[in-house]
């Protein structure tokens, strides 16, 4: 994608899949070459969503917590082209209500941050879990090309001091640049080449430990099967 993006280290962290991929705490970082295969056509429109059942009760997101203020002040950035697929998910509570979450995820948006003019593009975080543990980004390039990535920790920028700010919990780091702060700390993960797809997995595996194991599909088989031939190693958090 661009000289940024080929620095950051590939990872998954997500939840375990019973006795397919294994994990003794909330999340488990798997590798990102070990991932199950995605055959689904992932058109713009989320056809592939829309045929799911609705769920009133568990959900990723409580739908009255998505600030959509946020969503059109980004929108309105003469530099910032985000996914069409993106902000029709942020603008739906049918496509949210459709997607249920193991570790009580919800959208988090929070105003896009510049990243210096040698790496011109945003970060916009859009996603977290109920504890905060796990932190979503989007990054998009100034070609508007995007990514997804993850990291446990919440990046900002201080605009009094010009630096870079990374936290968790009371911990604070600052650095002269987002390069520089991904090459100290590597403490953030490329883990999805676009939105649509790192969607589309979120959902397929917390669809599968909601169902499993007496109502899975064809497709949520195909996906645990991958796992009976390779021996997946797994970090825990």
């Amino acid at each position: 994608m661009d000289r940024l993006i080929a620095t950051l280290q590939r990872g998954w962290w997500s939840i375990g899949l019973y006795g397919y991929r294994d994990c003794r705490g909330t999340y488990a970082l798997f590798p990102y070459e070990g991932l199950p295969p995605i055959h689904q056509d992932l058109d713009e429109a989320f056809r592939w969503l829309e045929a799911e059942p609705l769920y009133e009760n568990v959900t990723t997101v409580k739908v009255e917590d998505v600030d959509l203020k946020v969503l059109d002040q980004i929108v309105t950035l003469p530099d910032l082209r985000l996914p069409s697929t993106f902000t029709l998910f942020v603008r739906s509570p049918s496509l949210q209500k459709r997607i249920r979450s193991a570790t009580g995820c919800h959208v988090d948006l929070l105003q896009p941050i510049p990243i210096g003019e040698q790496e011109r593009g945003y970060l916009l975080h859009f996603f977290s879990d109920h504890q905060g543990c796990l932190h979503w980004y989007l990054y998009v390039n100034a070609e508007g090309d995007h990514c997804v990535l993850v990291s446990g920790y919440v990046y900002g920028y201080d605009k009094g001091t010009n630096r870079w700010i990374c936290r968790v919990n009371e911990e604070e780091w600052a650095y002269p640049s987002f390069f520089e702060l991904l090459q100290e700390k590597k403490e953030i993960w490329y883990c999805a080449p676009s939105f649509s797809e790192y969607l589309y997995r979120y959902w397929l595996e917390n669809a599968i430990a909601f169902d499993y194991p007496n109502s899975l599909t064809p497709v949520q088989l195909a996906y645990l099967e991958h796992y009976q031939s390779e021996k997946t190693t797994t970090e825990v958090t």
